[in-house]
């Protein structure tokens, strides 16, 4: 493999992880700050990495619409969902860092995230397949747009009838 090749597959996986990332823990626009009565609500900044993990379940089982008899699929992909508070810990480790970080240690950071989203990913393709082939045509819609926005916001997958 090429210098080339190596620095090209290193971005590749730090894209992936932040892509993943971001769609795991982002807050949803309906965790944005609201005004309500005066008050400004707390965003899921504030929120534990577990909390933001179960919100992020709650709102997938509510788009996907999961029958009764997609449940056994569907809390295997949600199990699989909770395992990733690993991706959490190592993001809090690297904040803490903060500023001060050398350029090798923010690289080297990278990579470890990049690593634990690719073990995450591998863990979680299987469990959302199995899933999957539970789906309606519609479920399987809602999934392939949830799961595949990031990826066409930056130009990575082609649109849908290309």
């Amino acid at each position: 493999m090429t210098h080339r090749h190596c620095i090209s597959a290193v971005s590749a996986l730090t894209t992936a992880c932040v892509l993943g990332f971001v769609f795991l823990f982002a807050p949803s626009p309906a965790l944005a700050k609201t005004k309500q009565d005066g008050n400004e609500k707390s965003t899921s900044a504030s929120q534990t990495p577990e909390a933001r993990i179960e919100e992020r379940i709650v709102r997938l089982h509510k788009a996907f619409l999961i029958t009764p008899e997609q449940e056994p699929a569907w809390n295997a992909f949600a199990q699989v969902m909770r395992s990733n508070i690993a991706m959490s810990a190592l993001q809090d480790k690297y904040q803490q860092k903060g500023p001060g970080m050398t350029a090798g240690e923010a690289l080297a950071a990278q990579v470890e995230m990049a690593e634990e989203h690719a073990n995450y990913l591998r863990k979680l393709v299987p469990v959302l397949d199995a899933l999957y082939k539970t789906m309606s045509d519609q479920q399987k819609r809602v999934a392939d747009e949830m799961f595949g926005r990031h990826a066409r916001k930056e130009g990575k997958a082609p649109k849908k009838g290309k």
